[in-house]
């Protein structure tokens, strides 16, 4: 987080940058690390984690975020998965402090436990309430793909589209089914 912060404060500082239009994306833990910049730092106009928001309930295998082996995620949370505690925040009231600001994150059916990733389609459905309430629910979407753990054409078409309607065109749709597709790209 700090090292991210402070890179968005060197790019928010170049001559040639808009800081008023910076958007975050990042694969795997890279789009973990979008999640945490976009959630605590006001600058990022939008955020896309690609492979990123898995969850810790409904996960068999949740021991592996605080693993004492290879990278140490949460080391915090280690105690709680031991002991058989479940963890009382979730991805999607993570991702909910990046709200009304836009979001976008794609994932996959068939990356990783099966039955994680269809619950986490469900945690989509609860944090779309909270854009709801908001009155933002054109900032929030999710794809979903069958792709495993890649950033398939379809994924990077979309990442381009949302940073493009939110970064360019102040969140105004690129196109649709009784309109042409917006030129600027």
């Amino acid at each position: 987080m700090h090292d991210s912060r402070l890179a968005c404060s060197v790019l928010s500082g170049l001559p040639n940058v808009n800081a008023d239009r910076i958007g975050v994306t990042g694969h795997s833990l890279g789009g973990q690390g979008s999640i945490w910049l976009a959630a605590y730092d006001e600058r990022i106009r939008c955020a896309v984690p690609s492979c990123a928001g898995m969850a810790f309930r409904q996960n068999p295998a949740a021991l592996n975020w605080s693993r004492d082996r290879w990278y140490i995620y949460f080391p915090q949370l280690r105690q709680e998965f031991l002991s058989g505690r479940t963890v009382q925040c979730d991805f999607h009231e993570m991702m909910s402090l990046i709200a009304p600001r836009p979001l976008l994150e794609l994932f996959a059916f068939n990356d990783g436990i099966r039955e994680t990733q269809y619950h986490r389609a469900l945690l989509h459905v609860k944090l779309h309430e909270v854009y709801r309430l908001l009155n933002a629910e054109p900032a929030h979407a999710f794809v979903v793909f069958n792709d495993g753990h890649a950033i398939p054409d379809l994924s990077r078409e979309a990442i381009l589209s949302w940073m493009d309607r939110w970064l360019k065109h102040d969140g105004k749709p690129l196109g649709g089914w009784d309109g042409p597709r917006s030129a600027a790209r």
